[in-house]
């Protein structure tokens, strides 16, 4: 225990010393934990997190104005980057069918002509393309 001398001085024992670096250890060891703990409770809070000061221009002009919320944006942001990195899974005719279908907005019979196909071969084309992308957007959720 810390005692006070004839000189008012206080004074550590060894063994009082011993005992005070030993909290001192486990504090240091306690606080480190508990900020590894918070950080980890933290981090998939942050990993989804942005700010609007991130927001490219474009998007902080679509914000301006607009019904849709900052969240709603970059939802929609992340779900074409996903759909991009989807669409790899895909074959390349069924590439190129998507891409006339749903980009160039042409109808089946359209696709059909252009490519020198039968609208039922675009079909199928569509189907199997539209369960990988399936799949593979709902695997990651």
């Amino acid at each position: 225990m810390i005692k006070k001398n004839a000189s008012d001085k206080y004074v550590l024992t060894a063994e009082d010393a011993e005992l005070l670096a030993r909290f001192s250890a486990y504090a240091k060891h306690t606080l480190a934990n508990k900020r590894a703990e918070y950080y980890r409770k933290l981090k998939p809070v942050l990993d989804h997190e942005h700010l609007y000061e991130d927001l490219s221009a474009a998007d902080k002009k679509r914000c301006q104005g607009s019904p849709f919320t900052v969240e709603e944006i970059l939802g929609e942001k992340w779900s074409r980057e996903k759909l991009r990195k989807s669409l790899s899974v895909l074959s390349e005719p069924e590439r190129v069918v998507i891409k006339l279908l749903y980009k160039d907005e042409l109808t089946p019979e359209q696709a059909a002509r252009k490519l020198g196909v039968t609208s039922s071969t675009i079909r199928s084309h569509k189907k199997n393309a539209l369960d990988k992308l399936k799949k593979e957007m709902l695997e990651d959720d």
